[in-house]
């Protein structure tokens, strides 16, 4: 076979190739938004069961009850530190000396 001739069909090759893997590309997002929309159907119906609902109302009262317990356990230990005068309360720590 003359060199011409393999570089053309090289080419070809690689031609058909490229446009295959264009294809695939374009099936495969479509796929994936067909997915993504039967996704989201899903999650905005759990969204409205009631179960859900108190889960989230359980949830929202435990980390309620958790920063409580962290106000109730650091306020007195924030005593032994007195602040600068004109210093507010940080939540970060002061830098090591």
């Amino acid at each position: 076979m003359q060199p011409r001739a393999l570089l053309v069909a090289a080419l070809l090759v690689l031609l058909a190739s490229a446009r295959a893997q264009e294809a695939d590309k374009a099936f495969l997002l479509g796929f994936m938004e067909g997915y993504m929309e039967q996704a989201q159907k899903a999650l905005s119906s759990v969204k409205d069961l009631p179960v859900t609902q108190k889960a989230s109302v359980w949830m929202e009262e435990g980390f309620n009850s958790l920063k409580d317990y962290w106000s109730t356990l650091t306020s007195p230990l924030s005593n032994f530190w007195p602040l600068a005068p004109g210093a507010a309360p940080s939540t970060t720590p002061a830098p090591a000396v």
